[in-house]
């Protein structure tokens, strides 16, 4: 499965329409909580890592279980737009629409990495589904730590890291051309007898 570089990676092209939609009510220390809110979003699936420790099973036995799938994404949303409602009250359905998102970019990106797949309509399939295509190499845990795999997966996803700030810092571009050329617009309108 991808390591966390690659999930995080998802908050350059989720942070920017957030910040477009509730940015006027923000704060530094709410933007901090948010990216923060985010990111935890990003890796939630992955707390199925733990279950295997407190269990008293092997670290990695639950991985990519019941936790990777699409149907809780909507009720991780709702957590998210609830969990909202004591700071950001305007932003409740937002946060909940990018909580939902975060948590199914998640295991869409879990999908696409070579691997067993993930249950990803659990419970209503105990299928696994996955790749191809096939975006990532993924963490192979059971071969160690230092390993030639690991340096490629880094690669692959500092590459995927690239490509996700490369989008999102042109679609804030293509944006904040758009609203100039609509300003100036409105400018021309009101000049205009």
């Amino acid at each position: 499965m991808p390591s966390p570089i690659a999930h995080c990676s998802l908050v350059f092209g989720l942070l920017p329409p957030i910040e477009r939609r509730i940015q006027p009510s923000l704060s530094n220390s709410q933007r901090r909580a948010l990216i923060a809110a985010l990111i935890g979003a990003l890796l939630a699936p992955d707390l199925d890592i733990l279950f295997g420790p407190l269990t008293g099973a092997p670290l990695m036995t639950y991985h990519n279980g019941p936790t990777h799938s699409l149907i809780l994404a909507p009720l991780f949303g709702l957590l998210c737009a609830g969990l909202a409602w004591g700071g950001l009250r305007r932003g409740m359905a937002v946060c909940g629409v990018v909580g939902t998102l975060a948590y199914a970019g998640h295991v869409l990106l879990d999908a696409v990495c070579w691997g067993r797949g993930v249950l990803m309509f659990w419970p209503l399939s105990e299928s696994r589904f996955g790749g191809p295509p096939y975006l990532f190499m993924g963490v192979r845990h059971s071969k160690g730590l230092f390993v030639v795999d690991h340096l490629l997966t880094l690669l692959n996803e500092l590459a995927f890291v690239t490509a996700i700030w490369l989008a999102a810092w042109g679609l804030q571009r293509w944006q904040r051309r758009r609203e100039s050329m609509d300003r100036q617009i409105e400018q021309a309108a009101d000049i205009t007898p």
